[in-house]
């Protein structure tokens, strides 16, 4: 079995990931964004309607993410505490 030191250090590398897919994908969101707004000085409607579920679908996922790293993070801190690892 793994040391908790080890294990937290997975843990930890998982939340690190965990967040760069949410920055990613915040990001993604913004170039979305910015193409819409692009898209306000010249229409494009069916464009402007494919970016919107896109950015729409993007938000939920930026969403899912954040909160699947705020709870690990919170499980993290609970495996300190449990291991004396604070």
């Amino acid at each position: 079995m793994s040391e908790p030191k080890q294990v937290l250090e997975e843990m930890q590398s998982r939340l690190a990931h965990l967040q760069d897919i949410h920055n990613s994908q915040v990001a993604l969101n913004e170039k979305i964004a910015g193409l819409q707004m692009e898209l306000l000085e010249r229409p494009d409607q069916e464009l402007d309607k494919g970016l919107g579920t896109a950015l729409s679908n993007a938000s939920k996922n930026a969403e899912i993410i954040g909160d699947l790293a705020h709870d690990y993070e919170i499980r993290i801190n609970k495996f300190k505490s449990e291991n004396d690892l604070v």
